[in-house]
C-alpha cells in the first residue's frame, strides 16, 4: 500500500474538472447519464446476445452468418467467414479465450485473436439454436433441434448424445457438482450427469420450455419458466417442484435473473417484468406495462434491474418497488442485454437499422449474486462456478499508488484486463472505481472509468 498526498492546487484542479465533466461544460468530454446511447456498431440483423471476453472484447452472432467482434468503443475487431447457417444464439467463451457457437448443422471453434476456425464438427440434422455451456473440465453442451442434448470435447470430438421428447431450444445450465439442466418442449426440465449424458431425472412442467433457461439460486434452486406462463422453482437433488407461480402470460423467451438477496425476475409476455420472493414465489411486485419481453433481464452491481421489450425501449426498474427509473428508445429488441464491468450495457437490435447499441447505466458491473443475467456470466459459460462474470482471477500483491485521478502506476506483470477497486480515505469513507489495466512496455496503467470529486486526502486502493 502506498499513500500519496494532493496538494491544494492540484486538490482545486481535479475538484473543477470534476465538476466541469459532471455538468457538460467540456464538449465530448462529459460523462454519459443512464441511458444515453454512448455509441452504435453496424450488425446484421440478429437475435443473438453479446458474450464478453475478460479483455472487452464483445462477440455477437448474426442473420449474415458470421460471428463478429467488436472492440469496447464500438470498432470491429474482425468477423468470422461465413458459417453453414445463420447464428441465432449466443457464443460462449472459454478458459483460453476459444469461442464456441452453433450454426446450422454445425459447431465451431473460433480463435479469439482473430476469427479463424479451430474446428468445425457436422451433425447432419441438428440444426443448433441453443447457446452452449462450458463445463469445468472444459466439455461444451449445447441442444439441437433434432430433439437431441450434446457434448462436445474441447478438440471438437463428441464426447456423447442422449435424447428428449422433443426440440432443445433452451440453453444449459451447469451446477457446482457438474450436473447439466436443459429444458425441452417436450414439456420437461432435464438433468443429465456431465461424464455419459444419462439422465438423473426429469421434471415435467405445464408446457412446452422454449428458449428460456434455467438460473440457479445460492442453495442450487433452480429456476425455470414453462409457456403455461409459469415460473417453476426445482429441487436440483430429485427434480420435486418447491413452487410454481403464474404470470400473466406466456414466458417463452425471457429466463430468470437472481438479485443479490435471491429475488428472482423475469419478463413475460404480458407486458410486465415481475419479480417473485424466492421462499414461496409470492410476488413481490409488478412493473408498470411495457411491451413484450423476448429479452431476459440483468441486475446490475446497484440492484437495478435492466430489460429491454419489443416496444423499442430499454427499461430499468427499481429494485424495491419496480417503478421504472428511465427508458431509451432504440429499437425492438430480442435480444438480451449483457453488462460490462463499467456498467456499460450491449444489445443488438431487431430492425433494418442493422445496429449493436452501448448504453450507460448507473451499475459497475453485474450484481454480486448468484445468477445475474441470462448465462450466469459475461462469457457465457452457463455454470455456476469458474468464470466470475465481468474479471478474470486477481492477481495478489498489486499495490497501487494514486498519484492522479486519470492513472496510476502499478505492478508491470499484470495482464491487460479489468477489475474492480474499492477506494478509501482515511476517515473510512468509502468510493468505488471501476478501472482497466493496459500494458505499455514496463508500465501498467490503472485508467478509471468513474470519475468523482476527488478528496483532499490520498486514497487507498485495493483489489476486491
Amino acid at each position: 500500500m502506498t499513500i500519496s498526498r494532493m496538494t491544494p492546487s492540484l486538490h482545486i484542479f481535479w475538484t473543477v474538472l470534476a465538476v466541469l465533466l459532471w455538468s457538460g461544460l467540456l464538449p465530448g468530454l462529459a460523462l454519459s447519464a443512464p441511458g444515453d446511447i454512448k455509441w452504435t456498431a453496424t450488425l446484421n440483423n440478429t437475435l443473438c446476445s453479446v458474450a464478453l471476453a475478460p479483455d472487452g472484447t464483445l462477440y455477437v452472432g448474426s442473420s449474415d452468418k458470421r460471428l463478429h467482434a467488436f472492440n469496447p468503443d464500438g470498432s470491429q475487431k474482425w468477423l468470422t467467414a461465413p458459417t453453414g447457417g445463420s447464428i441465432t444464439s449466443s457464443p460462449a467463451v472459454g478458459p483460453d479465450g476459444t469461442l464456441y457457437v452453433g450454426a446450422g448443422n454445425n459447431f465451431y471453434a473460433f480463435k479469439p485473436t482473430d476469427g479463424a476456425t479451430k474446428w468445425s464438427t457436422n451433425v447432419a440434422g441438428a440444426s443448433f439454436v441453443s447457446s452452449p455451456s462450458i463445463g469445468a473440465d472444459g466439455t461444451v453442451y449445447i441442444g439441437a433441434q433434432d430433439n437431441k442434448f450434446y457434448a462436445f470435447n474441447p478438440d471438437g470430438t463428441q464426447k456423447w448424445a442422449t435424447a428428449t421428447g422433443n426440440v432443445i431450444a433452451s440453453s444449459p445450465a451447469i451446477g457446482t457438482d457438474g450436473t447439466i439442466y436443459v429444458g425441452s418442449v417436450d414439456n420437461k426440465l432435464y438433468a443429465f450427469n456431465p461424464s455419459d449424458g444419462t439422465q438423473k431425472w426429469s421434471r415435467a412442467t405445464g408446457s412446452g420450455i422454449y428458449y428460456s433457461s434455467v438460473a440457479m439460486a445460492s442453495d442450487g434452486t433452480l429456476y425455470i419458466a414453462s409457456d403455461d406462463n409459469k415460473l417453476y422453482a426445482i429441487n436440483p437433488s430429485d427434480g420435486t417442484q418447491k413452487w410454481a407461480s403464474a404470470t400473466g402470460g406466456i414466458i417463452r423467451n425471457s429466463s430468470p435473473a437472481i438479485a443479490a438477496d435471491g429475488t428472482v425476475y423475469i419478463g413475460s409476455n404480458d407486458n410486465k417484468l415481475w419479480a417473485f420472493n424466492p421462499s414461496d414465489g409470492s410476488v413481490k411486485w409488478t412493473s408498470p406495462a411495457a411491451g413484450s419481453f423476448f429479452t431476459s433481464p440483468v441486475v446490475g452491481s446497484d440492484g437495478v434491474i435492466y430489460a429491454a421489450s419489443d416496444d423499442g425501449k430499454v427499461y430499468a426498474f427499481n429494485p424495491a418497488s419496480g417503478a421504472v427509473l428511465w427508458s431509451t428508445a432504440g429499437d425492438t429488441f430480442f435480444a438480451s442485454p449483457t453488462m460490462a464491468p463499467d456498467g456499460t450495457l450491449y444489445l443488438p437490435g431487431r430492425t433494418a437499422a442493422n445496429k449493436l447499441y452501448a448504453l450507460s447505466s448507473s451499475s459497475s458491473g453485474l450484481a454480486d449474486s448468484p445468477w445475474p443475467r441470462w448465462r450466469h456470466d459475461l462469457r457465457g459459460t452457463g455454470r455456476v462456478t469458474g468464470a466470475a462474470g465481468e474479471s478474470p482471477d486477481q492477481p495478489s500483491g498489486v499495490i497501487v499508488s494514486v498519484t492522479r485521478a486519470s492513472a496510476v502506476s502499478a505492478d508491470p506483470t499484470v495482464l491487460s484486463q479489468s477489475y474492480r477497486f474499492k477506494g478509501f480515505t482515511p476517515k473510512s469513507r468509502k468510493y468505488s472505481f471501476n478501472a482497466t489495466v493496459s500494458v505499455n512496455g514496463s508500465t501498467a496503467v490503472f485508467r478509471f472509468n468513474h470519475c468523482g470529486l476527488i478528496p483532499r486526502s490520498s486514497l487507498r486502493l485495493l483489489l476486491v
